[in-house]
């Protein structure tokens, strides 16, 4: 049997296509990976852990505002979402600003918030360690509580 011209083509077309779907597959995993491992808040390390006494206040200075909660769910729904954070190595990075928690004890913890050295992450930190966490989840549950605005111009 004798092939034409045309079934050759056919046939390098189909292998040129293959090659491209794997290629484009290829693709695809490696940037989802580099998405899951190098944005937001990491994957691994130790959970942040804060003190087991209630939270009765969050302090927030940022970029020269400074704002308080007291409501206590308000208080909890930013210690939940501190508690997703895991911790990192500390970067060098100028401070945006604090957030102090006020404990029913009378004690306080005062973190340092910074930009994280991932794509789209927050660290905070003090003496004892330093944490990472997507910023856009911790500026969204900042917000949904009251201690960060969006200004409308």
């Amino acid at each position: 049997m004798i092939w034409g011209g045309g079934d050759y083509i056919l046939l390098l077309d189909i292998i040129l296509m293959r090659r491209a779907l794997i290629i484009l597959s290829v693709l695809v995993v490696v940037v989802g990976a580099w998405a899951y491992l190098f944005t937001g808040t990491p994957p691994w390390g130790p959970p942040f852990k804060p003190k087991d006494a209630a939270v009765t206040s969050v302090e927030l200075y940022w970029l020269g505002t400074t704002r308080t909660i007291g409501a206590s769910d308000q208080c909890a729904k930013v210690v939940q979402t501190m508690r997703k954070a895991r911790q990192s190595l500390a970067t060098t990075s100028p401070s945006f600003g604090t957030l102090t928690l006020y404990y029913a004890d009378g004690t306080t913890n005062r973190f340092w918030l910074e930009p994280s050295g991932r794509f789209s992450g927050l660290e905070f930190g003090d003496d004892s360690g330093s944490y990472a966490i997507s910023m856009l989840e911790m500026l969204g549950t900042l917000e949904s509580v009251g201690l960060l605005t969006k200004e409308r111009k």
